[in-house]
């Protein structure tokens, strides 16, 4: 299959070319060669590529970021899945859209389900759950993924920040109030290329 993804650049995109590349054709991009937020951009790539299934990682990932660039983070999460969708029913592509457990409140007591609704209480999440949406209304075949706290090799994360502190400061002081499951960006991309 040939199989296109964006954000290939980022933490797990780079995971992911690795992990596509023995088995199907990958074409990766990212910001500086497609910029998902303009549709004429995305409709043209995906017309010269055709790929079968599109994998849509970009992403901005800066929960705090989004915070102060609400308008970014809607236009890169929200328009820019929304563009990815649309150019994928055009050429009759699937696409696998990774989405975040952000878009949860996290006022629940116990494990979300994948059949849950979102009720999102920050930008990042609230972005993302539009782009959820999108998703689902643009008539492309579409499969979510929803993922949480992922770390790799490649960017920044929460593990590695944390180990970094860890051999700098004798004592680290860190949030306790938020429960997540880390996701090993490799393990995450076999997963998607399993999909």
């Amino acid at each position: 299959m040939k199989i296109l993804v964006t954000g290939a650049d980022g933490m797990l995109g780079r995971d992911l070319m690795a992990a596509l590349t023995p088995k199907h054709e990958a074409v990766g991009t990212d910001v500086g060669s497609l910029d998902v937020t303009r549709f004429d951009a995305v409709r043209e790539r995906f017309a010269l590529e055709r790929p079968d299934v599109v994998i849509h990682c970009a992403a901005m990932t800066d929960v705090d970021g989004c915070e102060t660039r609400v308008d970014d983070a809607m236009r890169v999460n929200w328009i820019g899945a929304k563009n990815v969708a649309v150019a994928c029913r055009h050429i009759d592509a699937a696409i696998v859209h990774v989405s975040t457990d952000y878009v949860f409140s996290g006022l629940k007591d116990e494990p979300y389900t994948e059949f849950e609704s979102g009720d999102p209480r920050s930008v990042y999440g609230r972005s993302k759950w539009a782009g959820e949406m999108a998703v689902r209304e643009s008539g492309a075949r579409a499969t979510i993924v929803r993922t949480s706290g992922l770390y790799g090799r490649h960017g920044k994360n929460f593990v590695a920040t944390i180990l970094k502190a860890a051999r700098e400061r004798g004592e680290l002081r860190v949030v306790s109030d938020q429960i997540t499951l880390t996701t090993y960006t490799r393990d995450l991309a076999a997963a998607l290329v399993h999909l």
